[in-house]
């Protein structure tokens, strides 16, 4: 096979290829002088349009590189918005030259409220809830240690959350963190946040549990606006309220509604009205050179049911060692739900009594629970009640101090006395508040004759009952009516030794004085008639209540033939309640402006005649029977509700 050196060795005449391929070049350079030219011929009009053309062109050019430049902004935009960017305020600010400091203000709800358990995060079931502690237990014991799963709990992490976030954020800023249960104490209060210790700050945030009060929110804003005052200048504040925010705390109410309440908020919380809402102190802050952002921060959750036991309140003025005492129980139902029956678990001090059955209570509502118990000793006594602990337990239990007295001491005045038992004024009435026998009534009696009314001692007695006494004087009168006045409780019955008219000038004195009543004539039964019974009573007071109660009928049979009629300021009708009794330390000149009389019982004759009267005088009562306290003018003594009566009474009456 022939090499390369050979092939070109074959060629007879290179010289005559390489001008063969020199002679290429000349059809080229006989193509190129002999293009065809053309003459330039210059055209105004073909300028002009050239010339319109070049601008078209640029502004076309224009118009495409911003659309360009649009498209592309279009796609950064998109892939911004994916990657979730966002600017710091710090940074922003940074920018923009801006160095204001903001006032960061933080109000953490520790209401009550704030107890109630939720689920936990993942959880579909709620969390099982712990029992109810002890009302006289220490409050270090009360707080649950897995407070993570309460909106408190809630609420404490979403504070942490946000510190944190403006120490990085926001370091040149103050903070305070107020709590409303004691909005005047801050928890912290830092010149700049950026310098605190975040961590210990955690730490006393989750030391921190629900207080026992109701929410305190007016009053918390009213301690924003004092700090805000209290800052001199130009002030950019932020307000951040966490809290359940139950609706009683904001819903508008009482005498301030259509009221302008913004100028002195803190006079309506003290004056006891409700605020417009809890953020009027802070409704004119904005302006006047000062920026003001409120965020609220709802870490509530609505509950799906919560009994509450409201109020335990005694049905007696005394309760006395080892006598049953009467009380009630109020279990509100604030679920949207009827709550099925339960029962109501009893201490006295550390022992625990007979559980009390709870009815059904139904959604919204509120039911009355008897509850009756006896304390072992006289003092100071502790009646704690608990029912089954819900989702909110801080308010299944309730505690009330009860003073118990050894007895109640009577001071017993006989008009009428008589060596006679069944003739002496008081023999069936002593009977009655203290019988022979094991079981003690509660009842120490001290009887006295009418002249001694001006030396005894009255104030080392729960009540006083005059019987048949025939008259009085200024000066028995006088104490008689500083005892009223200072608590204690007068019952006077009448008789055929009393002077009308002495009663009336002494202790009536126009209605100022100790009687509920003008004393008239005194009123008897024809001779063919066996005397007049009980009719109307008043189901409302406290006294009668036992006696109206449907199908009791216990003043049946009972018969009074004679008894003074009496004249009851405001007309015989008169039967509303007396208002409040005058302050303390008012005596009897302030007693005098108390209410007109309450007819408690009416007689059955055709006037209807008062047969049992009471008036509220100073700090006291007193209850006016218009006959006898023995058989005399009536068969009341002789029949079982005789006694009944006589100890309501002075239980009613007892200071």
């Amino acid at each position: 096979m022939p090499t390369p050196c050979n092939i070109l060795a074959a060629v007879v005449s290179p010289l005559l290829l390489w001008a063969g391929a020199a002679a290429v070049s000349v059809p080229i350079m006989i193509h190129l002088l002999t293009r065809r030219r053309f003459r330039r011929v210059r055209w105004a009009a073909m300028d002009f349009l050239k010339e319109a053309n070049r601008q078209n062109r640029r502004r076309v050019r224009i118009e495409e590189l911003i659309l360009l430049a649009l498209r592309c902004l279009a796609m950064l935009l998109a892939g911004a918005m994916l990657a979730r960017l966002f600017v710091e305020p710090a940074t922003l600010a940074a920018l923009l030259g801006s160095k204001a400091r903001t006032e960061r203000i933080v109000v953490l709800d520790d209401s009550f409220s704030m107890g109630l358990r939720v689920r936990d995060e993942g959880s579909e079931t709620q969390k099982e809830p712990r029992p109810a502690a002890r009302p006289d237990a220490p409050a270090g014991q009360n707080a649950s240690s897995g407070q993570a799963a309460t909106v408190f709990g809630r609420a404490k992490a979403g504070v942490e959350r946000l510190v944190r976030w403006l120490a990085e954020e926001s370091p040149d800023d103050a903070l305070t963190v107020l709590l409303t249960s004691r909005p005047e104490r801050p928890l912290r209060s830092e010149a700049t946040v950026g310098r605190m210790d975040v961590g210990a700050f955690a730490a006393e945030l989750q030391a921190l549990s629900p207080s026992a009060r109701a929410g305190g929110l007016p009053a918390a804003m009213i301690a924003v606006r004092q700090l805000l005052e209290a800052r001199k200048g130009q002030v950019n504040a932020a307000v951040y309220i966490v809290s359940d925010f139950q609706q009683v705390d904001w819903t508008p109410g009482g005498e301030s509604d259509g009221g302008d309440t913004s100028e002195n908020p803190k006079k309506e919380v003290e004056g006891g009205m409700a605020p417009r809402s809890p953020a009027a102190a802070l409704a004119d802050w904005a302006g006047r050179g000062h920026s003001l952002r409120i965020v609220l921060v709802d870490t509530g959750v609505a509950s799906p049911g919560n009994l509450c036991l409201t109020a335990i309140e005694p049905q007696q003025a005394q309760a006395v060692a080892a006598v049953s005492a009467r009380f009630v129980a109020r279990v509100t139902n604030f679920g949207a739900a009827d709550a099925p029956p339960g029962s109501l678990r009893v201490f006295v001090g550390d022992a625990a009594q007979p559980p009390v059955t709870v009815p059904a209570v139904p959604a919204g509502g509120t039911v009355e629970v008897p509850v009756e118990v006896a304390f072992p000793n006289d003092g100071a006594e502790a009646l704690a009640l608990e029912m089954a602990p819900d989702a909110l337990p801080v308010d299944n239990s309730r505690a009330l101090a009860v003073p118990v007295a050894r007895a109640l001491r009577v001071l017993m005045v006989n008009g009428e006395a008589s060596a006679d038992p069944y003739q002496d004024e008081l023999f069936l009435m002593s009977v009655s508040l203290k019988p022979e026998g094991p079981q003690f009534s509660g009842n120490d009696l001290t009887v006295v004759d009418e002249n001694e009314l001006e030396t005894v001692d009255l104030n080392g007695f729960h009540a006083v009952v005059l019987a048949n006494v025939y008259r009085l004087t200024e000066e028995s009168v006088s104490r008689l009516e500083k005892y009223a006045a200072g608590g204690g409780g007068v019952a006077v019955f009448l008789g055929d030794q009393v002077d009308g008219e002495v009663y009336n000038r002494l202790a009536y004195r126009d209605g100022k004085g100790l009687m509920p009543a003008l004393l008239g004539e005194v009123v008897s039964a024809p001779s063919e008639s066996p005397g007049y019974g009980f009719g109307e009573a008043d189901a409302l007071h406290p006294l009668m209540r036992r006696f109206t109660e449907a199908g009791a009928g216990l003043f049946r049979g009972v018969t009074t033939w004679r008894f003074f009629s009496a004249e009851v300021p405001g007309g015989p009708s008169a039967t509303a309640p007396a208002p409040a009794a005058s302050r303390p330390g008012g005596g009897a000149d302030a007693a005098a402006k108390a209410a007109p009389a309450r007819v408690l019982l009416r007689y059955d004759d055709a006037e209807k005649h008062p047969a049992i009267l009471e008036k509220t005088f100073g700090n006291g009562r007193v209850v006016l029977v218009t006959t006898t306290a023995d058989k005399e003018w009536t068969t009341l003594p002789d029949m079982p509700v005789f006694v009944v009566l006589t100890m309501e009474l002075i239980q009613h009456l007892a200071r």
